[in-house]
């Protein structure tokens, strides 16, 4: 089962993946102080989102990706490797705010020197890889923040299948069926938070 993020986020994450969009960086505020956001994220894994990026090695070479996470204060690097090679570097920095009660991630990513041939598809670009990466961060937070339940999952599921909840009223589009499948489970997933406020893209650097 798919747990992605909050519902109102969930358009917002797909487009972020595929679109690539805030490619010169990514910026979150979450209500927890930096150990345990840091805690949260080292259970990071792009691989398990949608499309399962960097699983199948016919698209690089035969190659997989290996991923190792480098800590020091405030920091949180993955390596993603190809063979021997760095494919990129997705960059999260961890600023304590409100006297240490939040903190805010800002995450960025560097492409390394390993070639395209043999790089997964979707670590070749840092755009597309900073879509993946905010996805990812998006959901490990909304882990650490939300009360999630099987509930949000069926949620999740049914928004990214374009179907509506049951007792939802308009079947006539994929835009009205998420809105009603929304306002049908919503207020039952703990947490809710609209798009605008977990997407708020850095200032370039």
């Amino acid at each position: 089962m798919l747990r992605f993020l909050i519902p109102a986020g969930l358009l917002a994450a797909a487009i972020l993946y595929f679109g690539g969009f805030f490619n010169s960086g990514y910026s979150r505020d979450v209500e927890r102080p930096v150990q345990e956001v840091m805690a949260s994220l080292e259970g990071l894994d792009v691989r398990k989102e949608p499309g399962s990026p960097g699983t199948d090695p016919s698209r690089s070479g035969g190659v997989l990706p290996d991923f190792k996470l480098e800590r020091e204060p405030g920091k949180m690097t993955w390596l993603v490797m190809a063979g021997d090679k760095v494919a990129t570097r997705m960059i999260a920095t961890l600023e304590p705010i409100k006297d240490g009660a939040a903190t805010r991630i800002t995450a960025s990513v560097e492409r390394g020197d390993a070639p395209d041939d043999i790089t997964s598809p979707a670590f070749r670009s840092e755009k597309i890889t900073l879509g993946l990466f905010a996805a990812a961060l998006g959901t490990q937070v909304n882990k650490l923040t939300m009360a999630w339940g099987p509930h949000c999952d069926e949620l999740a599921e049914q928004l990214l299948s374009g179907g509506p909840a049951p007792g939802s009223d308009d079947r006539s589009s994929l835009g009205a069926a998420m809105g009603s499948t929304s306002r049908y489970h919503a207020p039952r997933c703990h947490g809710h938070q609209t798009a605008r406020s977990w997407l708020r893209p850095a200032a370039t650097v």
